[in-house]
């Protein structure tokens, strides 16, 4: 039987997981150099970067202490507007730390 690639299961070749939403921060400008090392490298070698070009990977912010549910983005946006997304929300968490989850997830599919 063949397999669905739809429904395939997600094997990220990282896992970024941070305790605290200022931990995640602070990691993500080198996280957005490596973005920019990819692209490079693709350009360098006269290839058109894509969305495709860049691993699956997936960012956690997982806190110990909160009281709302848990708070999912799923990518399918591309890499470098998922950092974005994940950093948005984790200033968002450091604002108020009353409306997320011990399990907050963004993951970035590319």
């Amino acid at each position: 039987m063949p397999t669905n690639p739809l429904s395939a299961r997600l094997n990220p070749e990282h896992q970024y997981v941070f305790q605290t939403a200022q931990q995640a921060i602070t990691a993500l400008p080198g996280y957005r150099r490596k973005l920019a090392d990819i692209a490079r490298l693709h350009h360098d070698l006269g290839e058109v970067i894509a969305d495709q070009d860049y691993p699956t990977e997936v960012m956690v912010l997982r806190p110990q202490h909160t009281k709302a549910p848990p708070l999912l983005l799923i990518g399918g946006m591309g890499p470098i507007p998922g950092v974005e997304g994940f950093e948005q929300a984790c200033e968002m968490y450091e604002a108020s730390t009353t409306w997320l989850s011990p399990r907050w997830w963004c993951l970035m599919l590319t």
